[in-house]
């Protein structure tokens, strides 16, 4: 039902590339891939393609000047395929889960077939006329005919799908003059794959409704103030939002100033301040104020539209066991044919009655259908990842989702991940003799810092909102600092006029050469045995003011750990901090292990180290998986060491959000355990599904093949597969609930 193609690169790096979206409106299941397949694969000026089931669309990067976006649809519509270039992230209205199901179901030909089936059925209960199950007969077979044969027709191939083996048995079952338990059959199959649809349905609204991907369906044009759709907007389009209005595409300020609110895109908690020349994001919500603002970037190609498309792939990619089930599944149905085959042309050899084994042969035929072992790993992948993105856990891969599950260790940064970031100046020292003009040095140095500690430091030096920090070296009148520089896990150095200026932990204090003073030792210890967090002002090689910090841990933080212990992880806490401060705030949330003092690559080690640590596996014969939780660049390197990275907020910065796995938007600890949790489920329900998809049909087919004296009625075998079929969907479905 669901999955991933992509074509390989075949184009010259020096070629100009493009890339367009295709909506594919009939893109229902697994077999239509491979009509997508025999258009693109073959096609020289396509350098590679990204189907997708969930989001029902074709992300197509070409050759401009050899094929137009224009002509890959066109050739795509050449299979019936419903193309269209996808203009916006959305359709331009606002649905309601029902309405979606509705829209979504209606133009399909299935809707309709199934209709006329049951309206057929219900009439013959009605009337007692034998046509009209004569009637609901033919339309189903008609349906199953018309797209086995243009399926082949089209891809040039037979293939021993659903529908090619639903028509050989509903045609032996009308051969043998059993045409109620041929529409029985044709009802269940059309009302079984109508249930597979809402479902779909069901996680594309889950999707849609996931806060990034909440877009208005209009914006207002700054030069005439008429509302327009968003996919007419262009890149340079100038547009006006309102205090209260959410921005619909990415843009740049040009006029106003107003308090932005990016908290679904990036999971940023506070406001931020937007004005000319600051960038916005689209799914970001005008809090006070109004903004001007040039589109930058189209709705298909914006952040929330980005983020949407992220998670419609994940859902549509495939694990291991996905794959292993889909060959399962075709080594299954093409060994059912051939002894159906067999038992079909036994009266050849033995003498046995035709009718008898023709009747045993379309049993097995209906048994031999894959479409629920198909079906059981994508339906709970496809929910799971949906699931996860309604609560702003974005996935980005299924294989991810699948590893979470055998999660044994989770290590958290501390400053901004485990805490909230927003420190509070309880206490300094100054030297004594120093002057205020060097203090400003120092605060015009972290001014170019995004450091929480220095955002923090600059904010309660000014007096003035954090938000604002931006614009604070106009307003302090703050001296100039050149050739700033990062030195990661330590702190930021600079030279203001003729002094070089530092500021930064007290491991980069002594880097630096600064002597410390009795007296700041003493201020140094006092802290300390508090366990604050502090930050030394380092010019001309003499610390000349220190400040002590403290942060609150984040709210949910200490739930957050004690649901990880009792699903058996262990938390471990690393920052760059001082060990002390590491170790209260662990302590504070009960983390089991905190290590204080580390720079970047340190924590890339420890991270290693767990990994080695458990490379045994476990008992279960699954790997143990091991965490890192982090948001800032300094996390970065140890996202991308660890199994799993976890960036907290989708721009916590765009570096740590690039490493990870799974980006959480909404800044919530409490989804980690709930994701875990998630998974669990997920393998627990794809173990279910794969039982119940095989074992009662296997079952049967044993019966029928073994056992001639006991005859399986058709309807029983046609009530297992699409039983089947419709527990996995059903059951795939509970990870929403």
């Amino acid at each position: 039902m669901t999955g991933e193609q992509s074509g390989l690169l075949k184009g010259s790096a020096t070629q100009k590339q493009s890339r367009v979206k295709i909506r594919l409106q009939n893109l229902c299941c697994e077999m239509e891939l491979t009509l997508v397949d025999k258009v693109l694969g073959d096609e020289k000026a396509v350098l590679g393609y990204n189907s997708n089931i969930l989001g029902k669309s074709v992300d197509v990067k070409f050759v401009d000047g050899m094929i137009t976006a224009a002509e890959i649809t066109q050739k795509l519509n050449t299979v019936n395929l419903g193309a269209s270039i996808k203009e916006g992230a959305r359709d331009g209205k606002d649905h309601t889960l029902s309405q979606q199901i509705l829209n979504e179901l209606t133009p399909t030909a299935i809707f309709w077939v199934a209709a006329g089936e049951i309206v057929a059925l219900a009439t013959y209960f009605a009337t007692g006329n034998d046509n009209y199950i004569a009637a609901a007969v033919l339309l189903g077979v008609a349906d199953l005919f018309w797209k086995t044969l243009s399926r082949a027709v089209r891809s040039r191939t037979v293939s021993a799908d659903m529908q090619t083996l639903m028509l050989l048995a509903a045609i032996g079952a009308v051969y043998l003059n059993k045409a109620g338990e041929a529409v029985t059959m044709l009802v269940l199959y059309s009302t079984t794959h109508i249930l597979q649809q809402v479902v779909l349905s069901i996680a594309r609204f889950k999707v849609d409704s996931c806060g990034a991907s909440v877009l208005p369906n209009t914006a207002t044009l700054h030069s005439t103030g008429k509302d327009v759709p968003i996919s007419s907007l262009r890149a340079g389009t100038k547009i006006f939002v309102r205090s209260g209005e959410c921005i619909p595409v990415d843009g740049t300020v040009f006029k106003d100033t107003a308090y932005v609110d990016e908290a679904a895109v990036t999971g940023e908690s506070k406001p931020k301040r937007k004005t000319v020349g600051s960038e916005v994001l689209s799914g970001s919500i005008i809090q006070d104020g109004a903004l001007g603002i040039v589109v930058t970037r189209i709705a298909t190609t914006s952040t929330a539209a980005q983020i949407q498309d992220m998670v419609e792939e994940a859902a549509s990619s495939k694990t291991e066991v996905h794959s292993l089930l889909d060959k399962l599944a075709k080594y299954y149905s093409n060994t059912i044919i051939i002894v159906s085959a067999l038992v079909a042309l036994l009266p050849l050899i033995t003498g046995s009655d035709w009718g008898e084994c023709l009747h045993r042969a379309i049993v097995l035929l209906v048994l031999g259908c894959p479409c629920a072992l198909v079906t059981a790993g994508p339906i709970v992948t496809t929910c799971g990842v949906a699931a996860a993105a309604g609560k702003g856990v974005l996935i980005k891969e299924a294989s991810v989702l699948d590893s979470l599950r055998s999660a044994t260790a989770i290590c958290f940064d501390k400053t901004g991940t485990a805490t909230d970031g927003q420190f509070s100046p309880i206490g300094s020292w100054q030297l004594p003799g120093s002057t205020e003009e060097d203090v400003k040095k120092v605060i015009a140095l972290e001014l170019q810092s995004r450091h929480p500690l220095a955002v923090s430091l600059v904010s309660s030096h000014a007096g003035c909102m954090t938000e604002a920090v931006e614009e604070l070296g106009v307003s302090l009148n703050l001296p100039e600092v050149s050739n700033f520089k990062i030195i990661e896990g330590c702190g930021v150095s600079g030279t203001s006029g003729n002094d070089t200026v530092s500021a930064g932990n007290l491991k980069w204090v002594k880097q630096c050469g600064a002597s410390i003073t009795p007296s700041l030792q003493q201020f140094i210890d006092e802290q300390e045995r508090l366990s604050r967090t502090l930050i030394f002002g380092v010019v001309r090689n003499t610390v000349i003011k220190a400040w002590a910090l403290f942060d609150t841990p984040r709210e949910g933080a200490q739930e957050a750990i004690h649901e990880l212990s009792n699903l058996g992880v262990q938390s471990l806490m690393l920052s760059g901090d001082a060990p002390n401060v590491v170790k209260s705030v662990g302590e504070q949330l009960g983390v089991t292990r905190s290590e204080g003092g580390m720079l970047p690559e340190d924590k890339v080690k420890r991270v290693a180290q767990l990994k080695d640590s458990y490379s045994t596996g476990r008992e279960d014969g699954n790997d143990e998986v091991v965490i890192m939780v982090g948001d800032g660049i300094n996390d970065a390197p140890a996202l991308a060491a660890a199994d799993i990275g976890w960036a907290m907020g989708a721009g916590g910065t765009a570096l740590a959000a690039q490493a990870a796995s799974v980006i959480e938007v909404r800044n919530r600890l409490l989804s980690i355990p709930e994701a875990i949790q998630l998974s669990r489920k997920c393998s627990t329900l794809l173990k279910q599904n794969v039982f119940v998809s095989v074992f009662p049909k296997l079952s049967l087919a044993t019966v029928a093949l073994f056992y001639p004296a006991f005859t399986v009625p058709l309807w029983v075998a046609v009530l297992a597969d699409s039983g089947c079929l419709l527990f996995v969907v059903l059951n795939g479905c509970r990870v929403f609930f």
